[in-house]
């Protein structure tokens, strides 16, 4: 396909059908071509479209996926490292420790150990979690759960919303974009916020920029993290001070 001018709309559109695609087949062995077809784009084109949008090459975009799958199930499963690697869509385990390396600064070791708890004794200590595509999240989950922490998952806002308004919580994770702007992640920010203006609030996303965080520190989030690690180590800062 030849190169043609998209309205701004239009290329964002685009940009989410590639990055959608991506986000789901990372495990699979796919092309750039195969990426850029579930838009309907031709390989070229749609990687360059992708880049001028985002910052990233969809190479760049897709490793970046396998490598911070690759944290969840080294931080949340006893898999080998070879099978985390295999898990991830690495097709070997040298490619696998360097693109580890490059995306997070540590190796795959380094993740890897049971989380601490904070906990005091007797408490119990309740998380809730929206995300429209719970499938994403379920390693997280399982982690906070093993160190005592109760999480109930949501997969939108108005139920999630009803729930901490029969009970209580004592912090919210929340993914960002989802298909209907009035069940995003920003619009649960807002209406918690509302609820209870000072319960801890984190995002967790597969992409943060200063632009974004910045964005979120305005509206009222507490943190927004990509890597399980982090929103780990954030969640538990709160539970030590609960």
């Amino acid at each position: 396909m030849p190169p043609q001018n998209h309205p701004q709309d239009s290329v964002e559109s685009l940009v989410a059908m590639m990055d959608a695609f991506a986000s789901s087949h990372f495990r699979d062995l796919v092309s750039v071509a195969d990426i850029t077809a579930a838009a309907g784009l031709s390989a070229g084109y749609g990687a360059t479209l992708f880049r001028r949008q985002t910052g990233k090459t969809l190479v760049g975009r897709l490793t970046e996926l396998r490598v911070h799958h690759a944290e969840r199930l080294l931080a949340g499963t006893r898999m080998t490292v070879l099978e985390v690697a295999m898990q991830s869509g690495f097709g070997s385990l040298s490619r696998f420790y360097e693109a580890f390396t490059q995306v997070t600064g540590m190796r795959p070791r380094e993740v890897r150990g049971p989380l601490p708890t904070h906990r005091s004794p007797g408490t119990t200590f309740h998380a809730i979690w929206v995300d429209d595509r719970p499938l994403n999240n379920v390693i997280e989950r399982r982690c906070l759960a093993e160190i005592g922490i109760v999480v109930d998952s949501y997969q939108n806002n108005f139920d999630a919303l009803g729930a901490m308004k029969l009970a209580h919580y004592h912090v919210v994770v929340s993914d960002i974009h989802r298909d209907a702007p009035a069940e995003s992640g920003w619009s649960l920010l807002r209406a918690v916020k509302h609820i209870r203006a000072d319960i801890p609030f984190f995002f967790y996303t597969g992409f943060v920029d200063v632009p974004r965080r910045r964005q979120a520190q305005h509206r009222g989030a507490t943190g927004m993290f990509t890597r399980p690690r982090q929103l780990f180590d954030a969640v538990l800062r709160v539970v030590g001070q609960t």
